[in-house]
């Protein structure tokens, strides 16, 4: 019977725990809200409409903040990029003409 050998401790679980420690940080203490305003590109926010780390207010909000953005809420949870596309999931963007999202 093959058996898993016991976690080794030393770098490997202090570069998890400075890794760990710095997400809290970004989490906790640092925001990119006041340079929003600036960004002169065009910008699609997506959401996922059953998100439970982001909820949609978020992307409400961060949408509001960029000027020109277009916000998207899409059908699914943190991860929808990675999430299998359903059978019935239509394209959501319109021709490049009504849309400046697509080039």
């Amino acid at each position: 019977m093959l058996q898993t050998p016991p976690p080794r401790r030393g770098y490997a679980d202090r570069r998890r725990w400075s890794g760990y420690s710095q997400q809290l940080y970004a989490i906790i203490g640092w925001s990119s809200r006041r340079w929003l305003r600036r960004l002169d590109v065009p910008v699609l926010v997506l959401s996922g409409s059953r998100d439970p780390l982001v909820p949609q207010r978020s992307g409400r909000i961060l949408s509001r903040s960029i000027p020109h953005a277009q916000l998207r809420v899409v059908d699914g949870g943190h991860l929808f990029l990675l999430e299998p596309p359903r059978r019935d999931a239509r394209p959501s963007a319109r021709s490049s003409k009504t849309n400046p999202m697509r080039r």
